[in-house]
């Protein structure tokens, strides 16, 4: 990376906790009502925006950012999202993007922030539970890559939950 570059995102991550202030506590925005439901308050561009970006820094690689994205709870911030806007295919894709990366890559400590900080094993399984209508929920495609990963675990001779205790285990 250039040296300017470095610099721009060393700024970005300093206000990451704005960015992620952002997320939580969106601009005022009226109600969508669209066929799905009510959105209340929408996503917004400018979540989806940040959302982006906090992709963008997933891509760099670098450890210190990473490290900065566990210490805000970013992901968590993100997954929260994730599952409210069960609709929204621009956020999914970008997530899933998101944890596509870091679970193909070798950021041990970003997926034991993924599976573990951000619960998101238990999550997919309630996201497959059918509500009380008997719908279950949109997402459930975007796991794919996730069960492919714990697939291969299992292939490459490995214990997937036995894997992810050990991924976890070291914060216990």
């Amino acid at each position: 990376m250039s040296r300017s570059c470095c610099e721009q995102i060393r700024a970005i991550v300093d206000r990451l906790g704005d960015l992620i202030n952002v997320l939580q506590s969106p601009p005022a925005m009226p109600a969508i009502i669209n066929t799905t439901g009510k959105l209340d308050p929408p996503l917004g561009c400018i979540r989806m925006k940040v959302v982006d970006l906090l992709h963008a820094l997933v891509l760099t690689g670098d450890a210190v950012v990473e490290q900065k994205i566990i210490e805000s709870k970013a992901l968590s911030v993100v997954m929260d999202l994730f599952f409210k806007y069960e609709w929204c295919n621009i956020l999914h894709n970008t997530v899933k993007s998101m944890i596509d990366e870091i679970l193909a890559g070798d950021k041990s400590n970003m997926k034991k922030c993924v599976i573990a900080d951000c619960n998101l094993l238990a999550r997919i399984i309630t996201a497959h539970q059918p509500d009380g209508n008997g719908k279950v929920n949109a997402i459930q495609n975007v796991f794919i890559p996730i069960h492919t990963f714990l697939q291969n675990l299992h292939i490459e001779g490995l214990r997937p939950l036995h894997v992810i205790g050990s991924m976890i285990a070291p914060s216990m």
